[in-house]
């Protein structure tokens, strides 16, 4: 029996806006989130898929650090005996809307001791060596003076190489020139001196002969 085309066209319609909020979630988050929140809004019972995914309230993508998922464990006020129920609590961090899922838990009740001693496995101790094998006599065994004990040798720090020494002659080269460009230093002031002296007497000179 072939589908009706009503019935194709609400198959196409629902993919259509379960697919809408995941292709702007690029382009643009807000958009994206009032797509899925008018989607729940309108069909709560096939939205499955985004409310998974999306908050049920606002319609934010909860998995691009917009909200958080939590393994919470819950006590009933009624029944305080009863094991705690763990629920999976998604926070939106957009709207503060809280959803708790119910997650399956087993009751520790139900599980008697013989199911429990049935389950658990028999462990066996293993049979000593001696026993096993008698034909193993002990004075075969190395005893602790036949194995060789292994010394460890201390190797010498490696030293660094002694620097060569400075040639002298450079240096002593270096002294005497400086020496040398000193004393020339010295010659030439003096030379200077004297004839700034002469040159001062004979001018001197030559002006009481003109008087």
């Amino acid at each position: 029996m072939n589908a009706s085309p009503a019935s194709d066209c609400a198959l196409a319609t629902e993919r259509y806006r379960l697919s809408t909020p995941c292709t702007l979630l690029t382009v643009s988050p807000s958009l994206a989130a009032l797509h899925a929140a008018r989607f729940q809004n309108l069909q709560p019972e096939t939205a499955g898929n985004l409310t998974v995914t999306h908050c049920s309230h606002c319609g934010a993508y909860a998995f691009d650090g917009q909200g958080s998922t939590l393994l919470v464990r819950r006590r009933k006020k009624k029944k305080r005996s009863e094991y705690p129920q763990r629920v999976y609590r998604r926070v939106c961090h957009m709207c503060g809307y809280i959803m708790d899922t119910p997650m399956p838990c087993l009751h520790t009740t139900t599980i008697t001791q013989s199911d429990a001693a049935s389950s658990s496995p028999t462990l066996k101790r293993a049979p000593d060596s001696e026993t096993t094998d008698p034909s193993l006599d002990k004075s075969d065994l190395p005893s602790k003076q036949e194995i060789p004990s292994l010394q460890t040798s201390t190797l010498p720090t490696p030293t660094d190489p002694p620097l060569p020494p400075k040639p002298k002659r450079s240096q002593e080269k270096k002294a005497q020139t400086l020496r040398e460009m000193l004393s020339r230093d010295r010659r030439r002031e003096e030379i200077k001196k004297a004839q700034k002296k002469h040159d001062t007497q004979g001018g001197l000179a030559t002006f009481l002969k003109g008087l």
